[in-house]
């Protein structure tokens, strides 16, 4: 979107397991994780139907275009080094060739058609989040992505189901739709508190 410098106001997405929970002919459900950076960007998102490959066939060819063409071949440092290649390559190369159905280059149809529907654009990278649902252990501990987490043991007791919010940085438990707890991200290990045991616990030194 960044290289668009604008966000489509409608997106007709694939049933992929990131975007869509559970795939529905009336009534799709969107993963929370992508439901929220819809509503963060504005934009209106409906899932093709499954079995139905003529909803999006436009878009299947692009991908197969943008393979041949741009990824075949192709070596890059990192991350940010193939993205950068990448807007590049779509504004020097493919928005200047002559699309196969149109006959006309999609650059110059962006910029005369396309742009002045768009959303707005912030300029802001948005920050890429994942939900998990875990069960309190019985030492008052969550295990979620090769790390423990300690949950306070006066809001929640071991053996509930908890929901978490996994951040760059932070670490959001939440029981029964209330914010209980807030921890620094940990890539591995433990992020524990003697507080948030039982007063029996608690006077011992956690190891």
């Amino acid at each position: 979107m960044g290289v668009l410098d604008g966000v489509p106001r409608y997106l007709v997405i694939d049933n992929f397991p990131a975007a869509v929970a559970g795939a529905d002919a009336l009534n799709p459900r969107l993963t929370r994780g992508f439901l929220e950076y819809a509503q963060h960007r504005g934009f209106i998102c409906d899932p093709a139907r499954v079995r139905h490959p003529k909803n999006k066939p436009r878009v299947e060819r692009g991908i197969q275009y943008v393979r041949e063409r741009f990824f075949k071949g192709g070596c890059f440092r990192d991350l940010a080094h193939l993205r950068d290649e990448a807007a590049r390559w779509c504004r020097d190369v493919a928005g200047h060739r002559v699309h196969g159905t149109t006959r006309r280059q999609p650059l110059a149809v962006f910029k005369a058609e396309e742009r002045d529907a768009l959303l707005a654009w912030d300029g802001v990278p948005y920050e890429l989040t994942d939900w998990r649902i875990a069960k309190v252990h019985p030492d008052h501990h969550v295990f979620c992505q090769y790390a423990l987490y300690s949950v306070p043991a006066a809001l929640c007791p071991p053996g509930q189901q908890v929901e978490i919010w996994l951040g760059a940085k932070l670490v959001r438990i939440y029981y029964r739709g209330r914010l209980i707890k807030v921890h620094p991200r940990q890539p591995c290990g433990l992020d524990a508190q003697a507080a948030h045991h039982p007063q029996r616990h608690a006077q011992a030194p956690y190891p």
